[in-house]
């Protein structure tokens, strides 16, 4: 994967959208699947339970491994 979509986002929605906007030009012209997926922990925090967004995580499909790093954030 090219280094720009490694890149951590700015802070605006307009950087956001461009990185997402990048992983999938990529992940289209490498024929390579992707997952993308946006949690804003800010906002979730307060309104969501862990547990509840780790259930769903799991109920999806993503690996505990997956999981675990998000658990850490």
């Amino acid at each position: 994967m090219e280094e720009s979509i490694l890149r951590r986002s700015g802070n605006t929605i307009l950087d956001a959208v461009a990185t997402v906007r990048d992983a999938i030009t990529q992940s289209e012209m490498t024929h390579t699947p992707l997952c993308v997926l946006s949690l804003d922990f800010r906002e979730a925090i307060d309104r969501v339970t862990h547990q509840y967004i780790f259930t769903i995580l799991k109920a999806y499909g993503l690996l505990e491994s997956f999981i675990d790093l998000i658990k850490h954030m």
